[in-house]
């Protein structure tokens, strides 16, 4: 793919992510924005360069998958993720431990030629507050995963709520207070992932979600 500058930023995080594998490494790459804001495109097509740059293991979590996967059956879950409301901290915090200790115990089942060859895992969907910038970066370093990028999906409120229409199964589904939310949100998010990237002296990187979906169409 050639390094144009709509994939300048988006490549800076690629390369950066291979060179700490090449060390043997094991870090976490944070993808953040608001909903449809490009965050699931670009993870794996993130996790498709990692690979073919040479890491040995290219692991991609979604904190609302985590969400799902671990505490699914928590009424309070369920019902900030219906209105796009921010999920309470020490929850977020409980499900990205669960998953990336799973993530990372898994591995130790490869050889070791391939783990000295370092590990990438995408984080896609947070931080979602101020909270969880000052507590996943402690979190992800404790476990051994670093936080070494932060990525900024940015999308405008037209991008974001188009998404968020496509998404509901009829458009009577189209809940009109919770997408005002979740726009509503964007900003505080944006701040959270700069505060992420500050705690963690990390770069931020900003990559336009549409630049992300040409980029997976150019590969």
């Amino acid at each position: 793919m050639r390094d144009t500058a709509r994939a300048a930023e988006a490549l800076r995080v690629a390369r950066l992510a291979a060179s700490a594998c090449t060390r043997g490494d094991t870090i976490t790459v944070v993808v953040a924005g608001g909903a449809g804001s490009g965050k699931t495109p670009f993870s794996h097509w993130l996790a498709r360069q990692c690979e073919s740059m040479g890491c040995a293991q290219v692991s991609t979590a979604g904190v609302s998958a985590c969400l799902r996967r671990y505490h699914g059956s928590d009424p309070v879950v369920a019902r900030c993720m219906r209105r796009g409301l921010p999920v309470p901290p020490r929850i977020v915090r409980s499900a990205v431990s669960s998953a990336v200790r799973h993530i990372l115990s898994a591995d130790q089942r490869t050889p070791d030629q391939y783990r000295r060859r370092g590990r990438v895992l995408i984080l896609d969907g947070a931080p979602r507050s101020l909270a969880d910038s000052r507590d996943l970066p402690v979190v992800l370093a404790r476990l051994g995963a670093p936080v070494r990028a932060v990525v900024w999906m940015q999308a405008t409120d037209a991008e974001m709520i188009a998404y968020m229409a496509r998404r509901a199964r009829w458009p009577d589904d189209v809940d009109a207070r919770a997408v005002a939310t979740r726009v509503s949100l964007v900003p505080a998010q944006r701040r959270a992932a700069r505060l992420m990237a500050d705690l963690a002296g990390a770069p931020l990187c900003i990559v336009r979600g549409s630049d992300a979906a040409a980029l997976a169409r150019t590969e």
